[in-house]
Formats: C-alpha cells, sequence, structure tokens
C-alpha cells in the first residue's frame, strides 16, 4: 500500500477530525490524499477570491487530489486562493512542502492532449510526491497507447534535460585545474596513444597538493624527471645521512664539552645527562630523524613539499638545488604506490631497498678481488702482510682504496660492515673466505625463510620484535603471553631496539636455523650501519618485495612519462604563444590548456567521480 486516495466522503461532519486520525495511524511510507474540499476563503475583501471561485482548505499533512478540469491555470489560480486563504498573500510557497498530489484521469480521454501543460504545472509546484491515475487499457480500447503518447514524450523530454546534457548551459566559471576524468579523457581526444595504460597513474603522481586535480604548473613536473631513481641513488641518501648524523653528534659533544670545561662542578649533572642522550643517539637510525623533518604536522605521511623541505632542512645538495629534479627522482623511489605521497610505511622501505643494494656493493668487491687474486683466500694471503691472521678497517680501506685502486669508496666499507660477523672490527680469514662463497639470491632466500619462521612462531612481525625485545621464546617452546609479562619488567626493555647480540640470541632462543649466520641477517636489517635496529626496520622483513614492486612502478612510470612526452613534443597539435619562445617548455602550459579546451564543457568530466 502507498496511497489512499479520498477515503471518507466529503459530507462527512466529522472529515477533517477522521482524516486526521487516519493519517496518524497510517505508516509513513503511506500517502494520504483527499479531494479538494471547498469552503468560503478567508480573506480581506480586498484580497477575496473571483466572484463564485470557493477557495479549498488546508489539511495538514494530507495530499490533494487535483481537479483536471481546471486546466494548468485553474490549478495555479486555485493554489493562489489557497494560499491567500491561509496566509493573506500567496508568495509563500515553501508552506506546501512535504505534500502529495494525485492528478486523476479519470476515463476523460479528451484531458490527455494537456498532459503536457499539466506536467509543467505539477513540475511548478513544491509537491513531496506527483502521482498520475490513468485508465487501464481496457478503458480506450485500441487508441490506448497513442492517447498515453503526450505523456511519453514530456517525460522523455525532462529525462534528457536532466540527466543527458553535454554541454554547460548556465557558463559555469572555467576551472583552471584539471581533474582526473578531465585529464585522461582529454589526453584520449588529443590522441594520446597509451591513455588506458598510464594515464590515471601519471595523474595520481602529478597530483601533488592531494586536491583531485593538477595546476599546469604541477604537469611541468614531468619536465623534469624520466622517473624513479636508481636503488643507487636511494643508497646514496643513506650514506649521506648517516654522514650527517654522525656530523650533527660530534657537534653536539663539542659543545657539551665547551660548556662543561666553562661551568666545572656544577654542570656535572648536566653534562652526563647529554652524555647519555649522545649515546641513545647513536643507536637511532638517521631515518628516524629524516622522517620527523618530513612529518612536522604528524599527518602519517608527507607530499613531495615536504620531503623537499625536510632535504633542504638538512642541507642535503638536492634539497638545495632549485631544479627540483635530483629531489622528485628520490622521491619517486620511495613512492611506492605512486600516489604522489609517502606514508610512514612506504618511508621505511627506505631501508630494505637500501639494504638490497648493499647486497650488490659485496658482490661488487667479491667479483673485483676474484678478478685480482683469482680466490679470496690469495686476496686475504696478500693483503695480511704482517701475517697477524686478520684484517683491521684501517688496513682494508687503505689496501683497497691505495694500491688496488678500487673506485668506489662505499663498497669497500659496506663490504667490510657486512661480512664482520662479531662486529670487532676485523676481519678473519674466515670471514673473508665466507665472502668467497657468498651468493646474493641465496642469502635473500636465506632472509625470507626467518621472516616466514617468525610469522609461523608469533603470529605476526610485530609480535615477533616485542618477543626478540623481551627475551620470549615463543609460546610453543614454553614462553608466554606478552601480555602476561609483568608491566614494570616489560617497560624495562620497551623501546630500548635490539643490538646485534640480541638479535643473535632471539634467533637462538626461538629456534631458528638458517643457512647464513644470524649476524649476517642482523647486518643486512642494519642498512644504517648503526649496530641497532628498531621497530620499523625490523618490519622491514615483511617488505622483501618491495624491490619488486619499486622495479615494477619505476618501469612503468618511465614508459608513462616517456610516452606522455614524445606526444606533447612531437604529435599533439597545440597552439602557439602569439611570441617566440627560446625553446619548447612552453608545451607544458599549452597541453595543459588543451587538456581544459577540449573538457570543459562536458559536463560528466567536469564534475569529476
Amino acid at each position: 500500500l502507498r496511497c489512499i486516495v479520498a477515503p471518507l466522503a466529503q459530507n462527512d461532519p466529522q472529515l477533517q477530525e477522521g482524516l486526521k486520525a487516519l493519517c496518524a495511524k497510517l505508516p509513513s511510507s503511506v500517502s494520504l490524499v483527499d479531494d479538494f474540499c471547498l469552503s468560503e476563503p478567508k480573506v480581506e475583501e480586498e484580497e477575496s477570491c473571483d466572484e463564485g471561485e470557493p477557495a479549498p482548505v488546508r489539511r495538514g499533512g494530507i495530499g490533494r487530489l487535483l481537479d483536471l478540469r481546471l486546466t494548468s491555470l485553474g490549478l495555479a489560480t486555485q493554489r493562489i486562493q489557497f494560499l491567500k486563504a491561509e496566509h493573506g498573500h500567496h508568495n509563500l510557497a515553501t508552506a506546501e512542502l512535504g505534500r502529495d498530489s494525485v492528478l486523476d484521469f479519470g476515463t476523460q480521454e479528451e484531458m490527455m492532449p494537456v498532459l503536457g501543460s499539466l506536467m509543467d504545472f505539477a513540475l511548478s509546484t513544491p509537491d513531496h510526491c506527483r502521482r498520475l491515475l490513468l485508465p487501464g487499457q481496457d478503458c480506450w480500447g485500441p487508441s490506448h497507447n497513442d492517447s498515453l503518447q503526450p505523456l511519453a514524450d514530456r517525460m522523455r523530454s525532462m529525462l534528457l534535460t536532466a540527466y543527458r546534457a553535454k554541454k554547460s548551459a548556465n557558463k559555469r566559471k572555467k576551472n583552471k585545474d584539471l581533474n582526473k576524468m578531465q585529464f585522461c579523457e582529454g589526453l584520449r581526444r588529443l590522441g594520446y596513444g597509451y591513455t588506458d595504460d598510464y594515464a590515471e597513474l601519471i595523474f595520481d603522481f602529478l597530483d601533488q597538493s592531494g586536491n583531485g586535480s593538477i595546476s599546469p604548473s604541477e604537469l611541468q613536473m614531468l619536465e623534469l624527471v624520466d622517473g624513479a631513481g636508481s636503488l643507487e641513488d636511494l643508497d646514496r641518501l643513506r650514506m649521506w645521512l648517516c654522514d650527517w648524523k654522525a656530523r650533527r653528534a660530534k657537534a653536539a659533544a663539542e659543545r657539551a664539552e665547551a660548556e662543561a670545561a666553562a661551568g666545572g662542578h656544577e654542570e656535572e649533572a648536566l653534562l652526563t645527562a647529554r652524555v647519555a642522550e649522545a649515546e641513545a643517539q647513536k643507536k637511532r637510525s638517521p631515518l628516524a630523524e629524516l622522517w620527523q623533518y618530513m612529518d612536522r604536522d604528524g599527518s602519517g605521511e608527507a607530499s613531495f613539499s615536504e620531503f623537499r623541505r625536510a632535504l633542504r632542512k638538512a642541507r642535503h645538495p638536492a634539497g638545495l638545488n632549485p631544479n627540483k629534479g635530483p629531489a622528485l627522482e628520490l622521491f619517486m623511489c620511495l613512492d611506492i604506490q605512486v600516489d604522489g605521497s609517502i606514508v610512514e610505511g612506504e618511508f621505511y622501505c627506505f631501508s630494505i631497498l637500501s639494504a638490497y643494494f648493499q647486497l650488490q656493493r659485496v658482490e661488487r668487491v667479491r667479483t673485483f678481488l676474484e678478478d685480482r687474486f683469482g680466490t679470496l683466500k690469495a686476496a686475504f694471503k696478500f693483503m695480511d702482510a704482517d701475517r697477524s691472521g686478520s684484517l683491521t678497517t684501517q688496513e682494508w680501506m687503505d689496501f683497497m682504496m691505495g694500491p688496488q685502486g678500487y673506485a668506489d669508496e662505499e663498497d669497500v666499507k659496506v663490504c667490510f660492515f657486512f661480512i664482520d660477523k662479531d662486529f670487532s672490527g676485523q676481519l678473519t680469514s674466515k670471514e673473508f673466505e665466507f665472502l668467497g662463497n657468498f651468493d646474493g639470491r641465496d642469502f635473500v632466500d636465506d632472509v625470507k625463510k626467518l621472516r616466514d619462521y617468525l610469522v609461523d612462531k608469533y603470529e605476526n612481525l610485530e609480535d615477533a620484535y616485542d618477543a626478540f625485545e623481551q627475551k620470549m621464546p615463543p609460546p610453543d617452546m614454553g614462553g608466554t603471553d606478552l601480555k602476561d609479562i609483568p608491566e614494570k619488567r616489560r617497560k624495562r626493555r620497551e623501546g630500548r631496539g635490539l643490538s646485534g647480540q640480541d638479535f643473535i640470541n632471539a634467533c637462538r632462543m626461538c629456534g631458528f636455523k638458517g643457512r647464513f649466520d644470524p649476524r649476517l641477517l642482523f647486518n643486512f636489517l642494519d642498512a644504517s650501519h648503526v649496530g641497532h635496529i628498531t621497530r620499523n626496520e625490523f618490519v622491514q622483513l615483511g617488505k622483501l618485495g618491495a624491490v619488486e614492486a619499486l622495479q615494477m612502478s619505476s618501469d612503468k612510470m618511465r614508459k608513462g612519462i616517456s610516452t606522455l612526452k614524445a606526444f606533447i613534443f612531437q604529435e599533439a597539435q597545440l597552439e602557439e604563444p602569439e611570441e617566440p619562445q627560446a625553446d619548447d617548455s612552453w608545451k607544458w602550459a599549452g597541453v595543459h590548456k588543451a587538456l581544459r579546451d577540449v573538457t570543459e564543457d562536458d559536463l560528466e568530466l567536469m564534475d569529476g567521480p
């Protein structure tokens, strides 16, 4: 039941009360519509209705059955009379909001030709719902369909007007930026042949402001880059950050010593506190410090402008360079999702990406020594001139960078750090022999084996880290639930991170046995070489696929950028500026304007998704 029409006799003296009672009992989804009940209008003499035309009486919350014999003009006049009777004037149309109305055609076939004008009247009134009560086919016979044709034509016209308008008729203000639908469809209309493959990917990357549109300056950022930087570029940023952290720590220590010397014994407590703080800073990854610079607002994500600002504050060359290109290439390395921003989880992939490249550095040094000496055993014997059976860091660096003339100093440093399994600062012949048998792919497989083992024992890497930090074996090996650890004991170790020895002991405690020494696994995770790993670095075990993901997204982005540049500078027909230009950089603004021109009047595109 959706509607009840004229349920009570119009001459019933209790009609008003009966309708109100019935309306109160009906569900809100059922409309109650009554005949127009006529009575003497209660209006002032100068505003009285035409003689002989009684005005309808208002019934709160009850719709009305419209008398089609009055035609559109008569119905409009009747509506005005009603408003005059109720309010003394007829300009309060909002008073009628929420009512229902029914246009009853009965069997009056002669009324069908005026259906169009009646529909116009019905739509001009502020009724909540408008129903048409039409006769069945058996009433009008074969002419039924022809009689309803005016209704079909009028409804079709309204639908076309409401839903299929393709051009803007109100000359709306033109937006200077492009939304995603405009960008993609505009490129298609201009003739770019790879719209389906790359357009959305490029748009998401260019939308640096995150407002769902790109400006001419954002589009022109493609001029600065061909794609994401390499893993080597990212690792060089890691090297710079380590040096930056060391310089800051040294400067802080010198200031503390100077203040202590000037302050005497009174400053002893302050000096002790600063020494303790300096020791804690040594264990902190420089990546964590850079992220603090990037995420100043604590939102958990950083845009390109925030990333570049952080590099500039740290005095990194890419941040100080007026050309945004170098910083943008680094940013693209970390924007693995290619959505124009870096979330904290993506940022700490920095560690695992750098760790993967450091494996390549180790393999390059091994290949160099094998080419020079044939075997690693022969190389070690040649380097160990004093026959001490070990090489210090300085001896190793002097030999590789001096007589052997190795080109990349960082390769040499990384190799020494990686194979120094006991963290002694010296390489033994056994550690050197290990380098000769090292295979990066086998090592990565062992790292994956550790990840899978920890997930199997602790359910997830977050819990595994907590257990390592609290020195707690897995539940199936006699360990207790972390929630059952006394709060005092838990807080004593919470947040301290893991040293190399902590990691080794924890691997033994949980029963992990791999092909490679756990010390090497720790060195892999400690990509910043601080001798300490935090939770963020530990859980990177779960993101060992980041390299493949970066490679895939980088390759796709490079292809997208190269094809779009080729289209803009070689194929697109763009309106040239009136004044001669020194180069083709004007084409970026030109293609942005062309994209707006071919889409600005398309309402479906202008409104966006």
